[in-house]
């Protein structure tokens, strides 16, 4: 939102959050008249035009993570502040005599440049909120539809429905023998508000939510801690000189053998390692072992599937996809690890959030990527492929659903099939209305609210027998504009 600031004194601010901060904030105008908030290299940086003439006003400190940003224009002085405090202050140039004349960008500079940066100058990092002349708005959680609105939408199934508003990522939904269903993802609590996604402490421990109907969630307690798994053991010094609010899980996911629960997960600190933890019994509260010890290292976002013969596969990867069989006591590695990935063009699946699943007879791997192939660029999208067997060959890459990275097709006990999706965005989510056509291409953009989104998948076979996953919502189904990959959309 751009008041008119014509004649008057003008106050931009906006809250963003991340590292090494680079790049347009918020952009108003252009070569003649306008004003633009930015960082370049960590530093803080206001440009003002007024009548063709450009100031520029810089603080000469850097400055890193979350960040409450505000630039001020009076008829006397240009200054900054980060968090309340000033940290740079310059004559004025006088307030602007006229309009902008382009129009208000956020993330990156649209139009004609305000600053004498060469290109639009996209923003690295999440910006959280954007206001001028304007308190402070950083957007609230989305309120959740009422049960009966919620229960037709899962019932219909063919629309997206925020079914849980809690702040998490990556987030995990299994449905258990006892016929409740479990969530869990990177997340640090039953009532935490994050505002924004770079660089966010998890306090180390895993939270989940357990839910008969996928509608009504109870907080089922924080089931497991980083000092429940192998490196709180193996490098104690690590964990001793880190505060706990520092430590971080990412991207846990739960899995059942049966008897009792499989747990793996990311984590960058205290140890950058990953953790595979199996419980005592079917207690998700209970005690916890490690029986691949420190032989697990180092796997970004692990996951587990279990095949038709029983055997257990740890899958894994950054930028290609690796897996490798487990022993059946889990006790070691029953093998040597193996490189997949799909056929033709594509040789990977994506950037990350791998797993494998069998679904109407074929092995599925699923695979994460932004859609300009670029990181924190377009739009956060979730693509597969099928073989007949884990270990390939598999098909050329297939498109599932746009904002739909990093989520988890899962079936409900009706049989049907839906994708978690979540929050991942460089600004405020976007208004669904026009997203079909819209090129995201110049930032993290999205249409998911905070929480967790289901979003309904049609999974069948199609005319020539090969398998359809994708996206029953419109607005999650249609590969956007700027998708890298060209898809032979498949007939549905």
């Amino acid at each position: 939102y751009a008041p008119e600031v014509a004649g008057r004194e003008l106050v931009v601010r906006s809250r963003v959050v991340g590292k090494g901060h680079h790049g347009v904030v918020v952009a108003h105008g252009g070569s003649q008249d306008g004003y633009a908030l930015a960082f370049e290299n960590g530093h803080p940086v206001f440009h003002v035009r007024r009548d063709g003439r450009l100031s520029t006003l810089s603080s000469t400190k850097t400055f890193s993570g979350t960040l409450q940003v505000e630039a001020r224009l009076t008829g006397k002085r240009m200054s900054l502040l980060i968090n309340e405090k000033q940290v740079a202050v310059g004559r004025s140039p006088g307030l602007l005599e006229q309009e902008p004349k382009d129009p208000f960008s956020v993330g990156y500079d649209a139009y004609s440049r305000v600053g004498d940066y060469a290109d639009q100058h996209a923003f690295n990092n999440v910006i959280w909120s954007a206001t001028v002349n304007d308190e402070d708005n950083s957007p609230d959680r989305q309120p959740l539809a009422g049960r009966k609105e919620l229960f037709d939408r899962l019932e219909t199934h063919d629309h997206a429905a925020l079914v849980h508003d809690g702040w998490i990522r990556d987030p995990y939904i299994i449905l258990g023998e006892d016929e409740n269903y479990y969530l869990c993802g990177t997340t640090r609590g039953r009532d935490f508000v994050q505002p924004g996604n770079v660089d966010s402490s998890t306090e180390g421990k895993v939270h989940v939510w357990k839910s008969p109907n996928l509608v009504d969630w109870q907080y089922a307690g924080a089931v497991y801690s980083l000092r429940d798994g192998i490196w709180y053991q193996e490098d104690r010094n690590a964990f001793d000189s880190r505060p706990a609010d520092d430590w971080k899980i990412w991207a846990p996911e739960l899995h059942w053998t049966g008897k009792r629960w499989l747990l793996v997960h990311t984590s960058p600190s205290p140890v950058d390692a990953a953790n595979f933890s199996i419980s005592e019994g079917p207690d998700l509260a209970g005690r916890w072992s490690n029986p691949l010890g420190p032989a697990i290292g180092r796997r970004h976002d692990p996951s587990l599937f279990l095949d038709e013969d029983s055997s257990w596969w740890l899958v894994w990867g950054w930028r290609g996809t690796r897996i490798v069989r487990l022993k059946d006591d889990f006790s070691d590695f029953d093998g040597k690890p193996i490189e997949i990935g799909p056929s033709g063009e594509m040789e990977i699946m994506g950037h990350e959030g791998y797993l494998v699943k069998r679904i109407m007879g074929k092995v599925v791997l699923f695979g994460t990527a932004w859609s300009t192939n670029q990181m924190r660029r377009g739009s956060y999208n979730l693509y597969y492929a099928t073989a007949d067997r884990i270990e390939g060959p598999y098909s050329q890459r297939k498109f599932v659903g746009r904002f739909l990275g990093h989520g988890t097709p899962f079936q409900d006990k009706a049989g049907q099939w839906w994708c978690t999706a979540f929050y991942n965005a460089n600004i405020p989510p976007l208004p669904r209305e026009g997203i079909q056509q819209k090129d995201l291409r110049m930032t993290a953009q999205t249409i998911n609210p905070v929480g967790t989104t289901l979003v309904p998948l049609e999974v069948k076979l199609d005319r020539k027998g090969e398998l359809l996953i994708r996206a029953l919502d419109a607005d999650y189904a249609i590969p956007g504009p700027d998708e890298w990959q060209e898809f032979k959309m498949q007939n549905r």
